[in-house]
């Protein structure tokens, strides 16, 4: 019982410790000037990692063997000389032509029309996305001033409470000493009347 509790309390920063990284590494890539930076880092490690994903993705996902068609042999009846070859039964397919009005090419009008406004559509949809997108950009920026001047907000806040608790403990100080001089006048002038 006691190996497996020093093993959780071992455990247990390192489940911290990652947790904290992984918030770090969220942090550090929400970030839009460290995005092509970490880009850069993942190529880079999938660059060097290329041939351990390849032989990875080779043993998980094996090529499935091609399909062979068999063919069955073709009996070709054998002949003796002198005997006559057998003539097919069925006549010979008759070529019928069809008329030239039956052979119109089909009318894809509506599909071209189905597609013109699929296309209208999809511009649109596009349109749309990019300018939710600029907003976003928009209301990003404005967050991130907004962080920052939070932050300078509290620092100026914290700091100027810091100088009022030093002002009140000064003033307490002050009037304790006043308070002592006073009595300490007093005192001095009781012994020289006596």
């Amino acid at each position: 019982m006691k190996p497996l509790i020093r093993h959780l309390l071992l455990l247990t920063p390192l489940l911290l410790c990652s947790c904290v990284t992984s918030r770090k590494v969220e942090d550090y890539l929400e970030k839009a000037e460290n995005q092509p930076v970490a880009e850069a880092i993942v190529s880079d490690w999938l660059e060097q990692n290329r041939e351990w994903y390849a032989a990875k993705a080779a043993k998980d996902f094996p090529a499935k063997d091609s399909i062979v068609i068999k063919k069955e042999p073709v009996l070709v009846p054998l002949f003796i000389k002198g005997e006559p070859i057998p003539q097919p039964e069925t006549p010979a397919p008759r070529r019928v032509r069809m008329p030239q009005a039956a052979v119109e090419s089909p009318d894809v009008s509506f599909f071209q029309k189905t597609i013109k406004e699929k296309e209208q559509l999809l511009q649109e949809s596009l349109a749309k996305a990019e300018a939710a997108r600029a907003a976003l950009a928009v209301e990003r920026s404005a967050h991130r001033e907004t962080k920052q001047r939070l932050k300078t907000t509290k620092a100026e806040r914290d700091y100027y409470e810091e100088k009022n608790r030093k002002k009140v403990w000064a003033l307490v100080a002050m009037g304790i000493f006043a308070a002592l001089y006073i009595i300490f006048k007093v005192a001095a002038s009781r012994v020289r009347v006596s």
